[in-house]
């Protein structure tokens, strides 16, 4: 769904409450026309207040807390952590989607949960997916295959098997 500067989420002209807010000024001088909105306009313009940013990003928020109840529910971790460039939306996505989370995961499942912002920012799944890679290549069930090798690249084969 693509939204003007300053339009409400769901308004629909013609109906009660509906139409288009006065454009915001932040997003009002970043939207021409000819350039595209970006998620980093939204977060500015929400830190400078502005009401249709606050519900994008509460929205989103929502959304992502919906799909980590699932994960909550089916693998209980204790700690899950909001990065990518989403995570620069600071607190005001991160009381969405523990909202989100808390409602509709199960009371066990939340009982020590922590959900954080990533210290990493926009570096987090970068980082994350090198930790994976290096956790398997060091698991017990894959050193034995390269290590005599010196190191695992070019062993892929020797891996997989």
């Amino acid at each position: 769904m693509r939204l003007r500067a300053g339009q409400r989420l769901g308004a629909r002209p013609g109906r009660p409450g509906g139409g288009v807010r006065r454009p915001q000024p932040h997003l009002a001088a970043r939207h021409s026309g000819r350039h595209p909105v970006t998620a980093q306009d939204v977060i500015a313009a929400a830190a400078d207040g502005d009401p249709t940013s606050i519900e994008l990003i509460t929205r989103a928020g929502h959304r992502i807390g919906i799909m980590l109840a699932a994960v909550v529910n089916t693998h209980n971790p204790g700690l899950v952590l909001i990065g990518g460039g989403v995570a620069a939306a600071g607190d005001l996505l991160l009381a969405a989607v523990r909202k989100s989370v808390y409602h509709r995961a199960m009371p066990l499942a939340t009982r020590d949960l922590r959900i954080e912002l990533s210290l990493l920012g926009d570096r987090a799944g970068l980082v994350g997916a090198a930790f994976m890679a290096t956790d398997e290549l060091l698991s017990r069930r894959h050193l034995g295959h390269w290590i005599g090798h010196g190191t695992p690249a070019g062993t892929a084969g020797l891996i997989h098997q």
